[in-house]
């Protein structure tokens, strides 16, 4: 049975769960890798294991699964078996760098896991919502996790060692063994170099050819011997390769002496050295015989933060054979020292000596390792030398004393002397930005711009012959020069160009940056236009010329149309004194004049126009063109007719016509008018009124749809919004009988052009449609009521909402069933549904418009503006506490990004009633930028981030500020007093409403398509939710959130197991009065707490003191529980059958 049970919910306990480890391995593993996959922190993934009762051993367990399945064969690489010593060709045989690597992280790894192998810890099976960060359990899972997500870890080492490298002083040079492109590994298949001195581990190749034919490879043995077949060994060890030819030559001589023995060098040994010092992976490695002092470097990692660049040295048997300078071969290519290495050999990187850096004006301003006795020039050369617009007389050294600071200016010619100390700091300042022979002339002349002054441009007269002269339109009275004063502050010196051309006025001497600026006669005058108005051929603005008449502009404006007065033409003047001191009353003067083919008679002939006169030609009141009306239907002469008086009615049609036929019905006749352009404008402001209307109260609805009658509630919501479609012509309702009888009345309307009368057959028949169980049509009977007719059409059906019920008659006229009306023939019975009863919530929200898809849409080069729920709590620093709606909206964000587009973010923060800087969405930018990967730019201004949003480009984000700063976003007046009349309340929300329509449409007009993923605050009007989606008819959608919670919520109530209890809270009734309908035939109890509880309570008479209750909707919360009521009657009923 079901029941509907009204309490006030005011305190949710926890639940206490128990979770034990039901979860296999498999099933641990997909666990962190969807969660990894969803974006979900560590932090979060462990306390998800713990509470699901997993341990550290099942963790490791997984983990190890999960390495030995990436890691394959393991680190390691092994030689193919059936390689065979025929490959003369040799290969790198030391170490990778990324081996050497992998060894030294096993060997930690190793560390590591003895370590924490010492004892076994089983993990707290009992469930809390919360874990101690500090707890043993909890840190031991947190590092397994770690090693588990190497993606998410290894992004979060990546952004850290950013961030470093961002704040550290980049070394020129330093970074040049860190490049994967540049390893300086030996070429090994070159000619074997004639020093090469053999040793334990080198292959040797020993060819006989002549007499004999014989090829023997042995690899030379610890002992420094090669091994010959049917011979025994030779030493070799220590001997060149011209050595060991002749002593190979010289043993197998006597066997072989009519062939010849040549030996060459196969696979070469490999040899180890030391890299110590301050080098970033200082040890022993493993190279080729052929390796040199950078590839040993190389393969170190380069050099730390101390390590030198420019002293490198190298050891073997506890001597100095090389010195090293990297930046010999950085910027000159030598590889002065960069000898090939042998076994033993030690490579010492000690600290650097000096360190110096440059900044300002050179090609590569950074750090650079400076030797004690290299001076400023060295320096500069290394640095690349000055840019262009630098400073190149001095340059400035701040030092350390070892006290203090110091500062040295170095001249040009001393650089080269002066020498540079560890820490010093030099800077290359800029150019001024000033010129020094230069003078410059703007304005009416035929080549502005700078010019050289000096012998032959030294005057305002050299300087105007320079530019080419002045142009035509030149004001030479007066021009202005500019010029700097010795403090650079600037005076203006008056110039008379005419006098000064003309020989009239003394020459003016130009000093350095003069600036001489000539107006045009434009420039001076305003841009004099005259207009014409009314009813000549092209009326508007020209320009205007001197002694221009009356008659020619009427005649450049192409002549009189038909229909002008010629007796009324009137030009208005502007009335202007420049020397008066007083406001005048008359502010303009009107000439009247008569015309006759274009020219004036009543007037003064061959007025003059002056320069912003205005000319009006008035339209003639006796002309008009033809107006058409027609009937159609049960006239004796249907057709087109032309209005002949001003005033022609309904019966002057007929009459005209032939007057009505013996089968003409004349009470269902019907006029058809053309909307005028008046009238669409005021039926579009209706239909857009109420589609909003409906969109609203759709958005609010909650309710499923099954699949047997989606198409049919969709047909009937189409139908409701098709209702309010601006049509080109639109039904008046008429009574032709009336007006037959009575032609002076009002019934017998005036006709207009386009009017068209229909004169209908009589039909004895009667039409039921809509919401009946069958939709018929019935013969008529004189006298029956509405019901009646429904009841022939099998009664009300099940969605039927009975008080909406209408009749619309032949003529036009509609009344309500309720309201007593008549019921005539040909009349039809419309009884509309309750299609908010039977629509799921995607399909309501899509309604009166094309609803894209997310996944379909094309986002490549468009603006997305998105209304998101980034409403997170913020601690008392602002740090964001719980970041789980930012996250939850990345995919529909990245989505739009991946795509090629842009983004513009709306949300609201808190609930502030204005400007409050700690409700800023400021605070969550920087979070939101790290959660999408891409800088997210930020706009304080709503209304004011059009320069922002057009200069966005794909892949880029805009936030705007948080919404609720503004009071049109909910379309509330705020700051109204507390005592304020209903009147000023009424004016307060007119005010707000209009000003929100601005509100909106500023919104709108940063962006090309619309996408609402906020579930939280889809059900509120607001304009970022319901408004704004008016504006992208055929461009708006559902993101990725959205559309799982409508489904989510769709899923429930389609398939819920019985008994289904559904729980409403809320303050208000009327926010939430759709879902309460919608739910009480789908569920068994329905519960309705919070604040709305109230005007249940008190509808039933209950007492509720001053509690928040909704009076208004007393009546509507009786009407439910009736409902209800009647639902546990037709339930009961089920269940008997």
């Amino acid at each position: 049975m079901k029941r509907l049970i009204i309490v006030l919910l005011t305190i949710l306990a926890p639940l206490a769960m128990m979770a034990q480890s039901s979860m296999t391995d498999n099933q641990v593993a997909e666990m962190v890798q969807r969660e990894v996959a969803r974006g979900t922190s560590q932090q979060q993934i462990v306390v998800k294991l713990m509470q699901s009762g997993v341990d550290i051993s099942q963790i490791r367990r997984v983990r190890k699964a999960m390495q030995r399945e990436a890691n394959g064969s393991g680190l390691g690489t092994v030689t193919p078996k059936d390689a065979t010593g025929s490959e003369r060709l040799r290969n790198g045989n030391g170490d990778t760098k990324a081996s050497a690597k992998a060894r030294r992280q096993t060997q930690q790894a190793n560390e590591e896991r003895t370590a924490l192998s010492s004892q076994r810890l089983q993990g707290n099976t009992e469930w809390r919502e919360r874990y101690d960060e500090n707890d043993a359990d909890y840190l031991q899972m947190q590092q397994e996790v770690n090693l588990m997500t190497p993606t998410d870890s290894i992004k979060w080492l990546e952004q850290i060692l950013e961030e470093q490298e961002k704040n550290k002083r980049k070394v020129f040079g330093r970074d040049i063994f860190n490049n994967k492109n540049l390893t300086f590994e030996p070429v090994m298949n070159i000619a074997t170099p004639q020093n090469y001195r053999l040793g334990p581990g080198d292959a040797v190749n020993i060819d006989i050819y002549g007499a004999s034919q014989k090829s023997f490879t042995s690899t030379v043995t610890p002992d420094g011997d090669i091994i010959i077949e049917n011979y025994g060994p030779i030493q070799v060890s220590g001997l060149s390769i011209n050595q060991a030819n002749a002593r190979i030559r010289s043993m197998l001589g006597a066997r072989y002496q009519s062939s010849q023995i040549k030996i060459s060098l196969g696979q070469t040994r490999t040899i180890t050295v030391n890299v110590m010092g301050e080098v970033k992976a200082p040890g022993t490695y493993t190279l080729s015989a052929f390796a040199s002092v950078f590839h040993a470097l190389y393969m170190a990692g380069g050099t730390n933060d101390l390590g030198t660049l420019r002293n490198i040295k190298v050891y073997r048997s506890n001597r100095l054979v090389s010195v090293c300078d990297i930046y010999d071969y950085i910027l000159n290519g030598k590889m002065h020292g960069n000898v090939r290495l042998t076994d033993g050999d030690v490579i010492v990187v000690g600290p650097y000596d000096c360190l110096v850096s440059i900044t300002g004006k050179v090609k590569r301003p950074m750090y650079y390792e400076m030797k004690k006795n290299e001076s400023v020039e060295t320096l500069l050369r290394y640095a690349g030398g000055f840019t262009g617009d630098a400073y190149t007389k001095s340059v400035r050294v701040n030092r350390k004393t070892g006290r203090e600071y110091a500062v040295f200016n170095v001249e040009e010619f001393d650089m080269s002397a002066f020498r540079i100390a560890d820490g010093d700091s030099v800077s290359v300042d800029s150019v001024l930005p000033r010129y020094h022979n230069t003078v410059e002339i703007k304005g009416a002349v035929f080549r502005p711009g700078m010019y050289q002054m000096g012998e032959q441009i030294n005057s305002v007269r050299t300087l105007i012959q320079h530019a080419e002269g002045v142009t035509e339109d030149a004001f030479t009275d007066h021009a202005v020069m500019h010029r700097m004063k010795a403090d650079r502050s600037l005076e203006v010196i008056s110039v008379d160009v005419r006098g000064i051309m003309d020989g009239r006025v003394a020459d003016i001497p130009l000093k350095e940056n003069d600036v001489l600026f000539i107006p045009s006669e434009q420039t001076v005058k305003a841009d004099r236009t005259i207009t014409i108005h009314g009813e000549v051929q092209y009326p508007g603005i020209y320009r205007y010329a001197d002694n221009e008449t009356l008659e020619d502009f009427v005649l450049q404006a192409g002549g009189l149309k038909e229909s002008a007065s010629t007796v009324k033409v009137d030009v208005a003047r502007r009335v202007s004194d420049p020397k008066a001191l007083t406001t005048d009353s008359i502010i303009a003067r009107t000439y009247s004049f008569a015309l006759k083919d274009g020219f004036v008679i009543d007037g003064e002939p061959g007025f003059t126009l002056m320069p912003f006169d205005e000319v009006y030609v008035r339209r003639s009141p006796a002309y008009s063109e033809q107006q058409n009306v027609s009937i159609e239907g049960e006239a004796m002469f249907p057709g087109t007719y032309t209005i002949s008086t001003r005033n022609a009615r309904l019966t002057d049609l007929i009459r005209v016509a032939g007057g009505a036929t013996d089968q003409a019905y004349i009470k269902g006749a019907k006029l058809i008018r053309v909307a005028d352009q008046t009238e669409r404008e005021r039926m579009e402001a209706v239909f857009k009124m109420q589609q909003e209307q409906l969109q609203q109260q759709l958005m609010q609805i909650a309710a499923s749809s099954n699949s047997s009658n989606i198409t049919e509630m969709t047909k009937n919501a189409q139908e409701q919004l098709r209702k309010y479609q601006v049509p080109n012509t639109y039904p008046v309702g008429i009574e032709l009988d009336k007006a037959i009888a009575d032609p002076s009345g009002d019934a017998n309307i005036v006709l207009r052009e386009g009017d068209r009368l229909v004169l209908p057959r009589y039909t004895a028949t009667v039409k039921i449609n809509g919401a009946v169980m069958y939709p018929n049509t019935v013969s008529f009977v004189k006298g029956k009521p509405a019901r009646y007719y429904i009841n022939a059409a099998g009664g009300y059906g099940q969605t039927a909402r009975k008080s909406g019920a209408y009749v619309i008659y032949m003529n036009g006229m509609v009344a309500k069933v309720a309201d007593g009306a008549r019921i005539e023939p040909g009349s039809e019975i419309v009884v509309p549904s309750k299609i908010s009863r039977k629509m799921s919530m995607a399909e309501t929200m899509s309604l009166g418009s094309v609803q894209q898809h997310i996944d379909t849409y094309d986002f490549k080069g468009k603006k997305a503006i998105v209304r998101v729920d980034f409403n997170v709590p913020l601690d008392e620093n602002f740090n964001i506490t719980d970041d789980t709606r930012i996250r939850a909206a990345l995919p529909t964000l990245k989505k739009v990004l991946a795509e090629g587009g842009s983004l513009i973010l709306m949300s609201h923060l808190g609930r502030p009633k204005g400007v409050d800087p700690k409700f800023s969405l400021k605070h969550i930018l920087g979070h939101v930028s790290e959660c999408l990967g891409v800088p997210v730019q930020f706009a304080d201004d709503c209304q004011k981030a059009d320069e922002q949003a057009a200069a966005l480009k794909p892949g880029e984000v805009l936030m705007l500020e948080n919404l609720r700063f503004y009071a049109e976003e909910e379309g509330k007046p705020r700051g109204l007093a507390a005592d304020a009349t209903d009147e000023e309340k009424a004016e307060a929300k007119k005010a707000v409403k209009a000003s929100q329509k601005e509100f909106v449409k500023k919104l709108a007009s940063y962006a090309d398509c619309y996408i609402n993923d906020a579930f939280g605050t889809a059900h509120r009007a607001h304009a970022s939710t319901a408004l704004i989606a008016a504006y992208f008819p055929n461009d708006k959608m559902f993101g990725y959130l959205m559309e799982k919670e409508v489904k989510a919520i769709e899923n429930v109530l389609q398939n819920a197991q019985h008994p289904f209890t559904a729980i409403i809270g809320g303050s208000k009734v009327s926010s939430k009065l759709g879902v309460i309908k919608n739910l009480l035939d789908k569920v068994d109890n329905l519960i309705i707490g919070g604040g709305m509880g109230y005007t249940f309570i008190k509808a039933q008479g209950g007492h509720i003191g001053k509690s928040l209750h909704e009076d208004e909707l007393m009546p509507e919360a009786l009407e439910i529980m009736k409902e209800a009521l009647n639902e546990i009657g037709r339930a009961s009923c089920r269940e008997r059958v």
